[in-house]
């Protein structure tokens, strides 16, 4: 299950407020959930024109954040104040922006046995980066993700790998050759020729906002949270077609596996 920014903050302030009062408790946590809150918010701070907390700033695991807390405290009252105040500004931010825009992802499990085995990770980064407002970040990784879904496909298939100097384009336009998807073909169904044709628009819209507002670029716009979340989860919902495409051609006998 995916978690928001808001979720993420207040897990770990409540962590930090359980060690308080024992702190052997912080045996039990998990480091990876201070780094994410730490990130987020050193993001919201970024975005807000905030200062960034000295305690988030210089401390990077929930130990070095506890020592900073009682640094000249000597009260658990005084520190589970200082708690507080440290997180629930960032608390009421990331609420606001959860319910301007909500992320509710596209769930797309890719096959096993992948040869360009980045897909998965690109998955995870795509959802990742967005809960941690790196909005350009996603949408770099979803470019990377269609990218090797095409490859994958069009190897499978052909038995070759593609040309590394073709663009999304036109490993798309090969991948749906191999997969039987040219609208052009009698045999498809009008509507469904409308919606490979759109498929190709959102392909080359894919390639192009890489380009403009990715990391991988000096870029002129910031993209924001809907535009991130628009990109990967067209990303995804179009990398489960073309691979359940595949399986449905294959499981009908048009298409054969090729060994690589």
């Amino acid at each position: 299950m995916i978690e928001n920014p808001y979720e993420i903050i207040s897990k770990v302030k409540n962590h930090l407020k359980k060690c308080v009062s024992n702190y052997e408790y912080i045996k039990q946590l998990d480091e990876s959930e201070y780094t994410k809150c730490r990130l987020i918010i050193l993001r919201l701070c970024k975005e807000e024109g905030r200062e960034i907390p000295k305690v988030l700033s210089g401390c990077l695991d929930m130990d070095e954040f506890l020592t900073y807390t009682y640094d000249g405290i000597r009260e658990n009252s005084e520190a589970l104040l200082f708690i507080q105040e440290t997180f629930n500004p960032f608390l009421d931010i990331a609420r606001e922006r959860s319910i301007a825009v909500q992320f509710i992802p596209v769930e797309f499990t890719p096959p096993k046995g992948l040869y360009y085995s980045h897909i998965e990770s690109e998955i995870k980064k795509c959802d990742r980066k967005i809960l941690e407002q790196d909005y350009a970040g996603a949408i770099t990784n979803a470019r990377s993700l269609l990218e090797g879904v095409l490859k994958e496909i069009i190897l499978k298939i052909s038995g070759t790998h593609p040309d590394p100097k073709k663009d999304l384009v036109k490993l798309h336009n090969d991948a749906r050759s191999y997969l039987n998807l040219d609208p052009s073909k009698p045999e498809i169904i009008e509507p469904l020729k409308q919606v490979i044709t759109g498929l190709a628009s959102t392909v080359q819209g894919l390639g192009t906002i890489r380009n403009v507002v990715g990391d991988s670029h000096s870029r002129k716009y910031e993209p924001d949270a809907h535009h991130a979340i628009l990109v990967v989860n067209a990303a995804k919902t179009l990398a489960s077609f073309l691979f359940g495409t595949y399986e449905y051609q294959i499981s009908k006998g048009f298409l054969k596996k090729r060994e690589v």
